[in-house]
């Protein structure tokens, strides 16, 4: 079962992937100009959200173990056509930077909670101009009336306000940063004071 740890979540992200790359390039279309616009990041937001569905982990290995966690290269994502929260956005990132190798983008594992109930997510966090925080979920429907597809930021904002409209659009009661990642950096968090300080 692949359930990886720590800086061994790196290896999942791939832009360099020739599946991943040849994706990118064909939903960016001819138009693209080789740098990465928020209205770029935002096609392949929604081209995940609509054409990847989601389905819960189902391990097939031997046996089978179904509900077990089972991280997916991105590639496979794409070659199954579902995946998880956590495969959503490892394509996501994978394709951003397929197409320009950045560090301002991170997977980003986080804890939710709503009552007594706590829940794990993963979702993508753009660092922005001024260090500002702007959220990416190829998981979830946006809320906003006017329009559709992936959930989104309305615009990059401080990390409170940022996570602070993620988790209260989508019905959490809050929410913590446990660690971000890419492809050159792994960084666990104790406190969401100790990512705001980070970030």
């Amino acid at each position: 079962m692949r359930l990886p740890s720590g800086e061994q979540k790196r290896a999942f992200i791939t832009p360099d992937d020739e599946t991943v790359k040849t994706k990118t390039a064909a939903i960016l279309g001819s138009g693209f100009n080789g740098k990465l616009s928020t209205a770029n990041i935002r096609k392949l937001n929604d081209w995940i959200y609509e054409h990847i569905k989601y389905n819960h982990d189902i391990y097939v290995g031997g046996k089978g173990h179904i509900g077990k966690e089972c991280w997916q290269y991105p590639n496979e994502t794409l070659k199954l056509g579902y995946g998880d929260c956590e495969d959503h956005a490892l394509l996501l990132l994978s394709m951003m930077l397929a197409e320009e190798k950045v560090g301002w983008a991170y997977c980003a594992e986080v804890e939710f909670t709503k009552g007594n109930e706590k829940m794990n997510h993963v979702c993508v966090f753009l660092n922005i101009e001024n260090d500002e925080l702007y959220i990416l979920d190829p998981t979830w429907p946006t809320q906003n009336l006017f329009d559709s597809g992936a959930w989104e930021s309305d615009s990059s904002k401080s990390e409170p306000k940022a996570l602070h409209e993620y988790y209260s659009e989508n019905g959490f009661d809050s929410i913590r940063v446990k660690s971000v990642f890419n492809q050159y950096v792994y960084k666990t968090f104790s406190s969401n004071e100790e990512f705001y300080n980070w970030f």
